[in-house]
């Protein structure tokens, strides 16, 4: 079960860089790989990745763009609210 729903995780993060990807998708995904990463098994599946999810893909999410500049100098409360939008809770 578990190497299924990896697969299917680091698919969705990988697609992001020839297709749309949707921000809570992407998050979902990237925060059920963070916590793979915990468990022995799972990490042993993803070592081979860690690089392209570290480096291109997780900086450059987390990277401030020109626009997020712009809208922090502009409306730093809508700034704000992008991004606590974006969030998701784990429970």
């Amino acid at each position: 079960m578990m190497p299924m729903l990896l697969d299917s995780h680091l698919t969705l993060v990988f697609k992001r860089k020839s297709h749309f990807v949707a921000t809570r998708p992407l998050i979902y995904s990237l925060n059920f790989l963070s916590k793979a990463v915990k468990v022995p098994l799972a990490m042993e599946i993803m070592h081979p990745y860690l690089d392209n999810l570290l480096f291109e893909t997780s900086v450059p999410i987390v990277l401030v763009t020109t626009h997020d500049l712009y809208l922090f100098k502009d409306d730093p409360i809508e700034y704000l609210r992008k991004y606590q939008d974006t969030s998701v809770e784990t429970r």
